[in-house]
């Protein structure tokens, strides 16, 4: 969606961070055998995307 309104580059950033989270395997929530919410996923990923 936000290539869409013309953010290619961010939306490919937060592409690589969603597959280097799964890459990872830190933090999952419970249907990828983990025991995070769905918010500390999102978190890891603006980790990821903001490169902490």
């Amino acid at each position: 969606m936000i290539e869409q309104l013309g953010e290619k580059e961010a939306a490919d950033s937060i592409v690589s961070a969603i597959e280097t989270n799964i890459l990872e395997a830190k933090v999952r929530t419970y249907d990828m055998g983990g025991s995070a919410g769905t918010s500390d996923v999102g978190d890891d990923i603006a980790r990821i995307v903001l490169g902490k």
